[in-house]
């Protein structure tokens, strides 16, 4: 059995990560955990939820320094699959080169860090290994489902809010299950909308679906290519405001 959580706390706690002034904005399921992390996870819940402090956005290197899983900030470190797609399509977005050691650089300087230009949010702030229910069960005690329904109450309407706020020029949603909750933070109504690509454009900001980076078979061209068509579809908006 895991560990008994407060819902209402987490739900507003962790809302993600960097620096809500970044012009393109990702926005994920819920937090990765290795397989390192995973056995140790019962110990550190405790320490994870008093790590988020009362700040809805953290800097991403603090927090996971605070609950000692700095790794993936030293020199040389090895890449996160997941930060590393992004990162290559953010690099693709703002025309720089994309190679593995400046991919390691930014990942350890500058991803996710307080006035970074780049931020990161999470639908759902606790990590797992899966979402299926026995690996939920084995880590927190609470029905998952029961979890889901009060974060969606609490942090979709804040999602939309910190959006219409900060007006970002792109919020990419990454993976393919949570289209719906997508739309809902989005305030976009497209029924036919389905898969990755863009969804449209409200008050400026225009949002797009990628896959998520650790789903099977998805390359690094892939995510390449998702930051030349935003970075294209960003330029018409240019075009069209202008004439």
């Amino acid at each position: 059995m895991g560990k008994r959580i407060q819902v209402e706390l987490v739900a507003r706690s962790g809302f993600g990560f960097g620096d809500l002034e970044a012009p393109y904005w990702f926005i994920g399921l819920e937090p990765g955990l290795g397989r390192k992390e995973h056995n140790e996870l019962k110990d550190r819940i405790d320490l994870r939820i008093s790590a988020w402090e009362e700040k809805e956005i953290q800097d991403l290197y603090e927090y996971h320094y605070r609950i000692g899983v700095d790794w993936w900030f030293r020199p040389k470190a090895k890449l996160q699959k997941t930060w590393a797609k992004l990162i290559r399509m953010l690099f693709v977005l703002d025309g720089k080169p994309v190679d593995v050691d400046s991919i390691r650089e930014f990942q350890s300087d500058k991803w996710g860090r307080t006035k970074s230009k780049t931020c990161l949010l999470e639908l759902f702030p606790l990590p797992c290994p899966s979402t299926k229910a026995e690996h939920w069960k084995s880590c927190y005690d609470i029905e998952r489902r029961f979890y889901e329904e009060r974060c969606r109450k609490i942090r979709l309407p804040r999602f939309h809010q910190l959006i219409t706020e900060y007006r970002p020029a792109a919020v990419i949603f990454y993976g393919l299950k949570k289209m719906e909750d997508w739309k809902l933070i989005a305030g976009i109504d497209s029924k036919c909308f389905m898969s990755e690509g863009s969804m449209g454009v409200k008050n400026g900001t225009l949002y797009y679906v990628v896959k998520h980076p650790a789903a099977k078979g998805v390359s690094n061209m892939y995510f390449e290519d998702a930051g030349t068509d935003v970075r294209r579809l960003l330029n018409g908006l240019i075009h069209n405001r202008n004439n």
